[in-house]
């Protein structure tokens, strides 16, 4: 025998070598696996703690804003105390206060107006003599009225004949008279928005346009801020108009437009005794949350926005790693982003129908 023959291993020793390799290597392989699967059944079971945790967290802010909310009802909370995006209203027979004011309301307060037949003789004179004087005459001596009702009424005549006759500067000073009286009514308009309309109207036809930028910049304003309780049609009648004069469309106030839509909703379908109740309102693809009261013919409202339930919802949810969503009772996303199911925390709201307070 060779001597290198005789130090070659046997071959059934190499078989074996090489089988006791490949069943280590499938041993080791499987324990890997297991180690992978049992750190991947840690994580999802960690990242489930910290979800079903940032629900119970969200539960918490949100409830305690809506016990905010509903301890607002009943007061006359100054606007600078609400959050952003909320608005406190209180309706009865004497009709509807709220704080801040509604864009429009589901039916405007009547002012007080000049009697019937107060001016039948000054408009005879300046409509069908078309004795302009003979009419300034008559409405600049009720325009000393007493009473702001008739004073109102008469400062719009005037500003309407001066400018019939182009006397724009004594017509632009009856308008400014006309702006300070605060409560009285003409031709079922408040005083103050037809002085400030007669400015800016007056203020095209002859072609200030500066002046006219700026009164139409301030009726804008004025109607955004709800200085006025007008109807639907005729906010949006004076929103167009401020709109033609400064030559561009204004971003629409879409919060403003939800609540308002969503306490008309409320208003509309108010009838007899309604215990505090929550209620989640769709108003054109967008959501208002209203907490409610109803007690005789007084009823008390909350409304919050789509401005104050995004905020809610990233105070609820900070950060960006976690995605949130609030659904309505029939399960349809109203707000936020439904994260998948697999890794939803799903928390039900209280139903609240509960006994007046």
């Amino acid at each position: 025998m060779r001597l290198r023959e005789w130090f070659r291993p046997p071959r059934h020793a190499l078989l074996l070598f090489l089988g006791v390799a490949v069943v280590c290597g499938v041993a080791l392989g499987w324990l890997g696996w297991q180690l992978l699967e049992q750190d991947q059944a840690v994580e999802v079971a960690r990242r489930r703690e910290r979800v079903d945790e940032a629900a119970d967290r969200a539960v918490a802010v949100m409830q305690r804003s809506l016990a905010d909310l509903e301890a607002r009802l009943g007061q006359r909370t100054m606007s600078g105390s609400l959050p952003a995006g909320v608005t406190v209203v209180a309706g009865g027979e004497n009709g509807i206060t709220a704080v801040p004011g509604f864009l429009y309301y589901p039916e405007t307060v009547r002012l007080p107006e000049a009697a019937a037949g107060a001016f039948v003789e000054a408009e005879r004179l300046e409509f069908t003599v078309n004795d302009l004087a003979g009419a300034a005459r008559i409405y600049e001596r009720m325009a000393g009225a007493a009473d702001a009702p008739t004073r109102a009424g008469a400062l719009t005549r005037l500003g309407r004949v001066e400018r019939k006759v182009h006397d724009t500067e004594v017509a632009e000073g009856f308008y400014a008279r006309l702006a300070q009286i605060a409560h009285a009514g003409v031709a079922g308009l408040p005083a103050s928005l037809i002085a400030r309309e007669g400015r800016a109207s007056l203020f095209a036809e002859t072609h200030r346009t500066g002046d006219l930028v700026r009164e139409a910049a301030a009726l804008q304003r004025d109607l955004r801020d709800g200085r006025w309780q007008l109807t639907k049609q005729q906010y949006d009648f004076y929103l167009s108009e401020s709109a033609a004069w400064l030559g561009r469309i204004p971003p629409d106030d879409s919060n403003g437009r939800v609540i308002a839509e969503a306490f008309e909703r409320v208003w509309r379908n108010r009838a007899g005794d309604v215990p505090l109740t929550r209620r989640l309102i769709s108003v054109d693809r967008s959501t208002a949350l209203v907490i409610w009261r109803q007690s005789g013919n007084q009823l008390e409202a909350a409304i919050a926005g789509p401005r104050y339930l995004r905020a809610l919802g990233s105070e609820a949810i900070p950060g960006s790693s976690l995605r949130w969503s609030i659904a309505d009772p029939e399960g349809r996303t109203v707000l936020g982003e439904a994260p998948p199911a697999r890794d939803a925390a799903v928390r039900a709201a209280a139903s609240r129908t509960c006994p007046g307070r």
